[in-house]
């Protein structure tokens, strides 16, 4: 059989290396340099001040990536989201906080008590994008784009957190000029689905964080799979780095029984840079404005059977001898204020959490169909 026939114009190694014939023919045909993954940026995450959610979420908020927080009302995702900006503006030199606020809800004081510097968080003000101060979804991502393009330009690469508040209470231009009427169908979704391949692409080159808040609807007339969704399209999901489900758990009663916190479980649905489907907490103090983990430790640690209390005591694998722990309010307190002792449980949960024989958290609010479904190897998404 004859070798097949070269076509005329096709390139040649000439003998050389492969690799570079091809780089050399993308180049020419396309326009577009070739590298090897070893030769790739490493983007980075840029902490959540939560070290329990920076564990679970494989580093933190990737840095030029989008992360996704949804969950019902008064779960913290505003709360959270700007602790996050508390925490980059610490973090990052010259680091700010580009806030899109489409709910029209931002409150100064409750920004300030979260930790929040107010002379480093910038947002659109009312009346100057369109009529009302309403921000289109499409006038949302070209401000986006323009803001961390000129603004890294000047400063340098991952000096911008852009969080946006809400996906839910966004609407296409199109919806918008209709007024109450409303516009076509999914005009929000078509919108999106452009908006974000472009947005997503300015967010990597930029090395910019994303962080997009969203709400919960209810999946009317499912009977198998999911029964809430995130609304606002399918393509968020798509280019979300990490995404995280907020519940409320419990609330934090002090005296008088009067109710001073809400514990709030996280639950990691998404995630490109560790396993996903892992489960923390953290607590919500709402006169302090604090925001913590650290008396979430205990019962995580516990779960994987890394930590026992008998008698009140708190005994934690492997640091039998050089801690003592009175009780669990104890090792909370202990928790928070010793930065090596983190440290060392970071360890010994990472130790747990990444090994194959560990089960994995079920999903949030998980209905007895979504267990028979998942049990019978249904795809729940289907």
């Amino acid at each position: 059989m004859s070798p097949p026939r070269k076509k005329k114009g096709s390139p040649s190694t000439g003998g050389g290396d492969p690799i570079s014939a091809l780089r050399s023919a993308v180049l020419k045909e396309a326009g577009i340099n070739v590298i090897s993954l070893d030769d790739a940026p490493d983007y980075g995450f840029v902490s959540t001040g939560l070290p329990l959610l920076d564990l679970l979420s494989g580093g933190g908020i990737p840095l030029g990536g989008i992360t996704h927080v949804w969950g019902n009302s008064r779960t913290g995702k505003t709360a959270l989201a700007l602790r996050l900006g508390g925490v980059f503006q610490r973090m990052v030199p010259n680091g700010v906080v580009f806030f899109i606020d489409t709910e029209n809800a931002l409150s100064g004081p409750f920004a300030r008590l979260i930790g929040t510097d107010p002379s480093k968080l910038l947002l659109p003000e009312d009346g100057v994008t369109t009529e009302g101060g309403v921000v289109s979804v499409e006038k949302a991502f070209a401000a986006i784009e323009a803001a961390v393009t000129t603004y890294t330009g000047l400063v340098g690469p991952g000096t911008v957190l852009v969080v946006w508040d809400s996906w839910a209470s966004s609407d296409a231009q199109e919806d918008l000029d209709k007024g109450y009427s409303g516009g076509r169908l999914a005009a929000k979704a078509r919108a999106a689905s452009k908006g974000l391949a472009r947005l997503r692409a300015a967010l990597r080159k930029t090395r910019c964080p994303m962080v997009v808040t969203n709400q919960v609807r209810a999946n009317v007339g499912a009977i198998f799979g999911p029964q809430e969704l995130a609304p606002g399209g399918r393509a968020l999901l798509f280019y979300t780095d990490l995404s995280i489900k907020l519940r409320e758990k419990q609330k934090i009663k002090g005296p008088g029984d009067d109710p001073i916190g809400a514990e709030v479980e996280f639950y990691v649905e998404k995630c490109r840079s560790a396993p996903p489907f892992r489960r923390g907490a953290f607590r919500i103090y709402f006169i302090r404005g604090a925001i913590t983990d650290s008396e979430c430790w205990y019962p995580l640690l516990k779960r994987y059977g890394k930590a026992t209390a008998p008698g009140g005591r708190v005994k934690i694998d492997g640091l039998e001898g050089e801690y003592t722990f009175t009780s669990i309010a104890d090792f909370a307190q202990q928790v928070e204020n010793d930065a090596l002792l983190r440290s060392r449980l970071h360890k010994t949960l990472q130790e747990a959490l990444f090994q194959d024989n560990v089960p994995l958290a079920p999903p949030v609010e998980e209905t007895l169909t979504d267990q028979l479904d998942r049990a019978f190897g249904g795809d729940p998404d289907e």
